[in-house]
């Protein structure tokens, strides 16, 4: 039989037990409630219970009525046994990892509520219902142990106006419900210190009597003695529940934690950072207990109470818990959008038509593996350039949303010219967009960058406190139209750089773009996204390894480099091209400085001509282009000349004798110092390059 065509008339047993707790045909109705069997339930995330066969169930909804997605069932069982695996079988259950909520009884008029009015907290939705059959306000909960820490809870209840109306909150647990019951008893006190707290309201309990044997609910006592019994018994005289500083203290510490390293009290919900005087006689001085007529504050007592909350730092950690004593306090407040399966072919379309296919992957890679490991540090930064319209602040603004305004610092460049550790501690992801005039400003931005991207650690001031370190979670992207945005070393490991081709004349293409910022906007395309990158293979990733080398990174490279520069640059790449003189090639492994110098001029200086700066000029040069240092950076003497530091040119043999012995066997630079010497005995003329020797 369909869960869609299931009615109580087929089930009698069901309809017997609501029938003899006052929940008749009409009743049921009003109240929406539905019979479904153990497969529906499953299938809606219930526990699989053994034995377990059907079950009533409620749909939870608000005071106004509107359903808020949550359930609860009463459950029945094909056998009559009471015990599974050593365990009560439960009566009443809600789905697995659902977030409780409080159960407002459909039978209530609570758009009618009036001053002083008393609301009935009931311990299921069914003793609810007949609480508001007799005429009472009523809510529900399932479990009363512990709900005064759920946030949801919490918010739940704020959705009636106890302040304004002074409502009366009473307690209607079961028979059990006393001080001979320490766990449930403590249940009730902390309740009852709650709304002391959030609402300015003193709870009231109202015990069932004992019956004969065992315990009973308010259902039981409706079924065992009439309606105008019940009536009259939810009338009675109700006794105030006590709520003692320990309550209190209990919920403070819910609440509050302080961190020892900065010997701040941190809000545990919201992240704000107090002083103790802040704390005590501010933020929380509007706590207090009354003990024979004299205020003591909750705030003073939790500073010094030895059971208080504490960590020993504040991190900043994304995907860590939010508190994890007594380690740590993490202010990281979750991503901006949750992962969702989905089409995203807007993305990947765009990615593939101005990417190169290489290009591509390392761009999924890239902002994958941040996704898929939170608060991991790469040690390259991400560059795209490209014409206006591309695509680059489209990117841009997909990222904000999927890592949320809080954990992203958008970097003007006004910013990046001073110290900027303040404006990125604490982040997932610096942005810096149109970065052209970087290159006016020298390398000092560059630099700063290069020191973002590699350092481990920040270094974070706030007013009032003194600097301390934080760690350093922040990955750097950076948009921009020219190419020559700053200089590049050749060997640069840090910035992969690409250039977004408009392929197709997108940009500013109004056709191409609208349906992309649409499905961003309110399609679920961050959603989306993130769930696509969630699920990509990034095996052949290495997140600390080298960025790539692309075409407009090598354009980069030649664009913003001196002519020396580009000239070492061609050496070091080809040097057997290089190392020629006229038609003859220059044999050795090793080069100085001064050497280099004449092969650059092209011979039409001696070496006696090259002056020192010159010399220092191409000495930086090499070093600058890591050309190794031979004979571990001491100089050499070679043959007939003063003792000179040599670079390696060439990738030395194996069979390398002594690194003497390959200065003195350069025949080249033998002949040439002979022939300037003879040039220089005779009229002191520049010696052309030999051709022979």
């Amino acid at each position: 039989m369909a869960d869609s065509v299931l009615t109580f008339a087929n089930f009698k047993e069901q309809e017997q037990y609501l029938d003899e707790r006052g929940i008749d045909r009409f009743t049921r109705d009003k109240l929406g409630l539905e019979i479904k069997t153990a497969t529906w339930l499953h299938e809606q995330g219930f526990p699989k219970v053994p034995g377990l066969s059907r079950g009533i169930v409620w749909r939870l909804r608000d005071p106004e009525g509107t359903a808020t997605g949550k359930l609860g069932a009463r459950v029945f069982y094909h056998d009559v046994k009471t015990v599974a695996e050593g365990k009560p079988k439960p009566k009443f259950l809600p789905p697995k990892g659902q977030v409780p909520g409080v159960y407002f009884s459909p039978l209530c008029a609570w758009d009618k509520l009036e001053y002083g009015d008393k609301i009935y907290l009931c311990e299921s939705y069914l003793k609810a219902d007949i609480c508001a059959l007799m005429g009472f306000y009523a809510v529900g909960i399932s479990g009363c142990w512990g709900w005064s820490y759920s946030d949801q809870l919490n918010w739940d209840f704020g959705l009636l106006p106890w302040s304004d109306l002074r409502l009366k909150p009473i307690v209607c647990f079961d028979s059990n419900v006393n001080e001979d019951n320490a766990q449930l008893w403590l249940a009730a006190r902390r309740f009852s210190a709650a709304m002391e707290v959030k609402y300015r309201v003193q709870a009231d309990i109202l015990v069932l009597p004992k019956p004969k044997e065992g315990d009973w609910g308010l259902d039981d006592y409706f079924m065992e003695h009439d309606r105008d019994a019940t009536q009259d018994y939810l009338h009675g005289e109700t006794d105030p529940l006590p709520s003692a500083m320990s309550d209190h203290l209990k919920i403070m510490s819910k609440e509050v934690v302080l961190v020892r390293d900065i010997a701040r009290f941190i809000e545990i919900n919201s992240g704000i950072i107090m002083t103790r005087g802040d704390f005590e006689n501010v933020t929380y001085a509007n706590r207090i207990v009354w003990n024979d007529e004299k205020a003591i504050s909750v705030a003073k007592t939790y500073t010094k109470w030895e059971g208080r909350i504490e960590v020993r730092e504040m991190v900043y950690r994304p995907g860590a818990e939010r508190l994890v004593a007594p380690e740590f306090y993490n202010i990281w407040e979750g991503m901006g959008v949750t992962p969702l399966a989905g089409d995203v072919s807007l993305f990947t379309d765009w990615v593939e038509a101005v990417f190169t296919p290489n290009e591509a992957d390392y761009f999924y890679d890239w902002w994958g593996y941040q996704l898929q490991h939170l608060g991991a540090k790469l040690t390259t930064a991400l560059v795209v350039l490209g014409v206006p319209g591309v695509g680059k602040g489209w990117i841009t603004a997909i990222f904000e949303q999927i890592y949320g305004t809080k954990n992203v610092s958008k970097i003007p460049l006004t910013v990046l010219e001073r110290h900027f550790n303040a404006d990125v501690a604490a982040k997932q992801l610096m942005i810096v967009e149109e970065t052209d005039e970087i290159a006016a400003k020298g390398q000092v931005i560059y630099n700063k960058l290069k020191d973002m991207i590699t350092s481990t650690t920040l270094r974070l001031e706030k007013k009032g406190m003194d600097a301390y370190l934080i760690e350093n979670t922040v990955n750097v992207f950076l948009t921009g139209n020219q190419i020559g945005i700053f200089k590049l070393d050749e060997d640069d490991r840090r910035f992969a750089i690409f250039e977004a081709i408009n392929e197709g004349d997108i940009a500013n293409n109004q056709e191409y773009w609208d349906p992309r910022w649409e499905w961003l906007a309110t399609g679920g395309g961050a959603s989306m996204i993130y769930g696509y990158l969630l699920n990509r293979d990034l095996a052949r990733f290495n997140p600390h390894g080298q960025a790539p080398m692309t075409q407009v990174k090598r354009d980069m490279v030649e664009i913003r480099q001196s002519p020396l520069e580009s000239w070492v640059r061609e050496l070091k790449v080809r040097p057997d091209e290089i190392l020629v003189a006229g038609q003859s090639e220059i044999d050795g492994y090793v080069l100085s400085a001064r050497e280099a110098c004449w092969i650059y001029y092209e011979g039409q200086r001696s070496m006696r001509e090259i002056d020192r700066v010159e010399v220092t000029k191409m000495n930086a040069a090499l070093k600058n282009a890591r050309f190794g240092v031979a004979n571990d950076g001491k100089k050499i003497k070679p043959t007939g000349g003063v003792p000179t530091r040599y670079f390696t040119v060439r990738r030395l043999p194996d069979n390398v004798g002594s690194w003497s012995a390959l200065v003195k066997d350069r025949s080249f630079w033998m002949h040439l110092e002979a022939t300037e010497q003879r040039g220089v005995a005779g009229n002191g003329d520049s010696v052309a390059s030999p051709t022979k020797y």
